[in-house]
């Protein structure tokens, strides 16, 4: 069993992954074949989480995946679903290749996510996403990348904390300069946080 969750994970974030590097997020059918991956990617992940497929925001079941699904024009969809940053599909990516037992996958997930993010413009996004990295790298014993990317979104918490509505995915804001304005007595509880809670 183990061995088919790995190999289902790696088989979806092959797929994902092709997504993000060959599409254009500006056109339609990226954004419904992204729409289509994260609806798998939710149904994969609450699989080898619960065992059981997610629960239905609405009154009708889930749809299960079945094959052709992807492939099959569902152009309406961008109607009804908000198109998936590809930082968001690439999170999406990692945490099922961690469910599925695929921790190396998780990590470069995890940091491609990060850097698209970055590259995205959304510095705050990214620094929060640090988190993804720090799980994936701790359980491989990583812990040199594992800390320094825990720091980094608990300092991406100093941002949040900051006081603005900003949009975390474009948001520019520079998450080390927001933390060296901060008073020391919150970057005192932060790290607290961090390093003994």
């Amino acid at each position: 069993m183990s061995g088919e969750r790995v190999r289902a994970s790696a088989l979806f974030g092959a797929a994902a992954l092709r997504i993000v590097d060959a599409g254009d997020p500006s056109s339609a059918r990226y954004a419904e074949a992204a729409i289509k991956a994260g609806h798998l990617a939710a149904w994969m992940a609450s699989v080898a989480r619960t065992g059981a497929p997610p629960p239905s925001p609405g009154p009708e079941p889930t749809t299960e995946p079945f094959p052709g699904q992807v492939w099959a024009r569902r152009p309406g969809l961008t109607d009804q679903y908000p198109t998936p940053s590809a930082a968001g599909l690439l999170v999406q990516v990692g945490r099922v290749a961690s469910l599925c037992g695929n921790d190396v996958a998780a990590l470069r997930a995890a940091r491609r996510a990060v850097k698209a993010a970055s590259d995205a413009g959304g510095r705050v996004m990214a620094s929060l996403l640090e988190g993804e990295r720090a799980k994936a790298a701790s359980l491989l014993g990583q812990f040199p990348e594992a800390v320094d990317a825990a720091i980094r979104a608990f300092r991406a918490a100093a941002v949040a904390r900051d006081g603005r509505n900003a949009n975390p995915m474009t948001d520019p804001t520079d998450r080390e300069d927001v933390w060296r304005r901060t008073p020391v007595a919150e970057k005192e509880r932060t790290e607290r946080l961090l390093f003994f809670a």
